[in-house]
């Protein structure tokens, strides 16, 4: 539409800085045929002024900035190019998860039924209790349309190697989720996910023989060969990228035994709680009343006695 500025300390003005500072909203656009460049420019800020849809833009290796009139809504955000749903498996079907922290602390949890709300601790401490009476209902959503808000290549980023969890989770049919944890600051948390199926695990083996289906109705659990499809496809879809979870989902994939327990009570501590405190009694009060000596109470008037003596409003 017209030129702009040719000096570049006033292009950050105009969103056209660059790359050098993350921050900066320039966004280099290229388009190819092949080897061919058909066209390549940096776009900066949205225009307010003029007529139509219009952005701040600059070839690369020129100085000079352009007003244009285009549409030119690129994604600027890293989780704007992604694929972001990268599993969903739903709570109905996860019936164990297991956890292994750094420490080598395990946590093995039951599904409290088919349709339980939550789990049971397994290998419960002894002399121990869980803070509720459903553990850990939250890791039944974990992987229910999970979503992720960042990912990187393992090979240039490298996993953390201290201080990972590792959770698994496994399904009523046999196929098994397993996800390496590392947090990282501000609740930050890096996964990386493998997966399998288990036919020793599987539910219709464990009871019995699989009826037959009725008509018009799908069969509630997929199939042996239906669960390694499965398990082969996420695995070639998230195999050698690390993923980003958002903050929110840190919870419903790492914990530990501690955090589902009581707290424990110090015996010397239960005994101070248990035993009776002493109520204090107030003591009564006193009232000084004088002794007449033999001969004196014909001497005394009875109100020269009363001045002496702390008389309510009834006169007693």
């Amino acid at each position: 539409m017209e030129p702009l500025t040719s000096k570049p300390d006033l292009h950050d003005q105009l969103g056209l800085g660059g790359f050098a500072d993350e921050a900066s909203p320039t966004v280099r656009l290229t388009a190819r045929a092949g080897s061919d460049v058909l066209a390549d420019i940096f776009i900066g800020n949205r225009r307010t002024q003029g007529v139509g849809e219009g952005w701040y833009v600059l070839h690369p290796g020129d100085d000079q900035a352009w007003a244009a009139q285009a549409k030119l809504r690129c994604p600027r955000q890293t989780s704007e190019w992604l694929q972001t749903e990268v599993l969903d498996i739903t709570r109905d079907r996860i019936a164990h998860v297991s956890l292994e922290n750094a420490a080598g602390e395990a946590l093995h949890l039951e599904r409290q039924g088919p349709d339980g709300a939550g789990f049971d601790i397994q290998n419960l401490p002894q002399g121990r209790e869980p803070k509720t009476a459903v553990s850990a209902g939250g890791f039944l959503g974990s992987l229910a349309s999970l979503r992720i808000t960042d990912v990187q290549s393992e090979a240039e980023s490298g996993f953390p190697e201290e201080g990972t969890t590792t959770t698994t989770w496994r399904t009523r049919g046999g196929l098994w989720i397993r996800a390496q944890l590392a947090e990282q600051a501000e609740d930050k948390l890096l996964a990386r996910f493998a997966f399998g199926y288990d036919a020793e695990a599987s539910a219709q083996q464990a009871l019995g023989p699989v009826p037959a289906p009725v008509e018009g109705e799908e069969d509630p659990l997929p199939t042996p060969a239906e669960l390694q499809a499965e398990a082969n496809a996420l695995n070639s879809a998230t195999q050698g990228w690390i993923f980003t979870l958002p903050t929110w989902k840190k919870t419903s994939f790492v914990t530990t035994m501690e955090e589902l327990l009581r707290p424990l009570v110090d015996e010397t501590d239960a005994e101070e709680q248990a035993a009776p405190v002493p109520v204090p009694i107030p003591e009564a009060p006193v009232i000084e009343i004088p002794v007449l000596e033999e001969g004196e109470a014909e001497e005394l008037s009875k109100e020269e006695v009363l001045e002496d003596l702390e008389v309510d409003d009834d006169g007693r």
